[in-house]
């Protein structure tokens, strides 16, 4: 009848521990899980911490819907590298209407 309690007791001393091992486990997945899917979406990220002035929702779908395959996920990537910023075309509109109004004072 010892040898029970000392197992139930043993047992019990156990469970908490594979139950807290289990829990770690558990957020280690899902925090892999998160990086896995950072990891995955990078081109969009790169898009959009860019400000590209032109397709981005399009790099979003092409790395969506093709970038489980290695090619897809490269032309992503490589569309978010590419290409206009917002900044840039801000840039050259002003020297374009700097131009015209040269151009006027001139005439």
């Amino acid at each position: 009848m010892k040898k029970l309690v000392a197992l139930t007791g043993a047992a019990g001393t156990f469970l908490p521990l594979a139950a807290h091992a289990a829990d770690s486990d558990a957020a280690a997945g899902g925090f892999l899980i998160v990086i896995l899917i950072a990891l995955y979406f990078i081109p969009t990220m790169i898009a959009m911490g860019r400000s590209k002035a032109q397709g981005q929702a399009g790099v979003f779908f092409v790395n969506l819907c093709l970038g489980w395959s290695v090619i897809g996920w490269f032309v992503a990537f490589i569309w978010a590298c590419s290409g206009e910023t917002n900044a840039d075309v801000a840039k050259r509109d002003r020297q374009h209407k700097e131009l015209l109004q040269i151009v006027a004072a001139k005439k």
